[in-house]
């Protein structure tokens, strides 16, 4: 039977939409997870193929050039300290597999592909939002544990929503300002997403927000409709406020600058022993690596922190301080125990490399406007959550970055090149 390469990418996305919540409340088994793994080799295979067979030149995607540069840093590391080649292989599985999705997006998909995607997307959209009323108001489910369509009560869960909420916001935004979205459409998902940050006590969804309004102000032409909608939103913000103080008066001040400062600087997530966002290297670095000047620039090496559902895939540091230190929790942790700063620098160049190449196409089509200011986001997602390390939305989050560069390829290719790129395979 044929595939053609670009149906693989679409059900890599919405395969990872529904299935947390199939496993966490249908009692699905857990091994569909990595059904998802299956999916990114035989793409990644397809391609190699396709491109070896139709002879289609190379296309240099130059962000590629630092997840390829920490391998080659994570791989030195391992080779000199010889630790658990299986561990080695489940952090390079875990880091790398979003990169080569991304690689495969680029050259299997075209804009119109991208526009399908965000088609398909807003249905989802709209599933999920009734799926997180139902969850809240028949099942009782609040705080983190409500994650809608990315599963509840599961680890992972809240993080993903966080995505999809501001993804949606970003989209929708957009396409009003380019004519293609109507004002009660756009009202219909502000509100929306509110709500469901309400719900779900996702207090970032605020400041998100808040951010986003900026961004508009900045890079969308300024006039009345600007404004009006501007202020259609602060207004719509200050009803899911009112919403979400009567869930959670305990943080209904959440927006307040002593909040912001207590939280961000001074409370832990969670328990007195977990770490907080902003001061985890410094723990780290007081409470594990100490003196150790190899473990600050390049870390304890991929893998010697690493967890999974399976016990040989939990590592010794894991077992002794997974649980009580919650580094897990948080992309940036992970990545600055196994890669140290030079890793974690490494890998933020990446994200923001494609800010910078996003932010010059700005203009030339919407879906990269869109792509370049969620590439900003990803820096606070890498910081915020672990969002960037998990299926659920990494596949989603990696393929809204590569549309700049699906433009640039169909802008630079002829067309004999460009339908090459989707060749069927067996």
């Amino acid at each position: 039977m044929k595939i053609k390469l670009k149906y693989l990418v679409y059900f890599q996305i919405i395969y990872n939409f529904f299935i947390k919540f199939l496993i966490s409340d249908f009692k699905f088994p857990g091994m569909l997870n990595y059904v998802t793994d299956v999916i990114n080799v035989l793409l990644l295979l397809g391609v190699l193929v396709s491109i070896k067979k139709n002879n289609i030149h190379k296309i240099k995607i130059k962000p590629l050039i630092f997840p390829l540069i920490l391998f080659i840093i994570n791989l030195i590391s391992f080779i000199v300290d010889f630790s658990n080649p299986l561990l080695f292989i489940w952090g390079a599985r875990n880091v790398f597999r979003f990169f080569v999705f991304f690689y495969s997006c680029i050259y299997v998909l075209r804009m119109e592909d991208i526009k399908k995607i965000f088609d398909i997307l807003e249905v989802i959209y709209i599933i999920n939002f009734v799926i997180c009323i139902y969850e809240f108001l028949v099942r009782g489910i609040k705080f983190d544990n409500l994650g809608g369509i990315f599963g509840n009560m599961t680890l992972g869960g809240n993080g993903p929503l966080n995505v999809l909420v501001i993804l949606m916001d970003i989209y929708v935004l957009i396409l009003y300002f380019n004519k293609k979205r109507t004002l009660k459409y756009l009202i219909f998902v502000i509100l929306s997403s509110l709500i469901i940050a309400s719900l779900a006590e996702l207090k970032i969804v605020f400041f998100e927000m808040i951010l986003l309004l900026i961004f508009m102000l900045v890079f969308i032409k300024r006039n009345f409709k600007m404004l009006f909608i501007i202020g259609s939103i602060l207004l719509l913000g200050s009803f899911a406020l009112k919403i979400y103080a009567s869930l959670y008066p305990n943080s209904a001040d959440f927006l307040n600058i002593e909040y912001v400062q207590e939280y961000a600087l001074n409370s832990s997530y969670g328990s007195a022993t977990d770490i907080n966002r902003l001061s985890v290297i410094s723990m780290i670095n007081e409470r594990f690596f100490r003196n150790n000047l190899k473990y600050k620039i390049i870390g304890m090496g991929l893998g010697n922190a690493e967890t999974s559902q399976f016990k040989i895939l939990n590592s010794r540091f894991y077992r002794l301080y997974g649980n009580t230190f919650k580094y897990n929790w948080f992309s940036h942790a992970f990545m600055y125990l196994e890669s140290g700063y030079l890793g974690l620098l490494i890998y933020m160049l990446f994200f923001i490399k494609i800010v910078y190449d996003s932010f010059k196409l700005r203009n030339r089509n919407e879906y990269i406007m869109i792509s370049f200011i969620f590439s900003i986001y990803t820096l606070i997602f890498l910081f915020y959550n672990q969002t960037l390390r998990i299926e659920t939305m990494g596949y989603m989050i990696f393929l809204v970055l590569g549309i700049p560069y699906i433009f640039n390829k169909e802008a630079k290719n002829n067309e004999k090149n460009s339908n090459s790129d989707n060749e069927s395979w067996i």
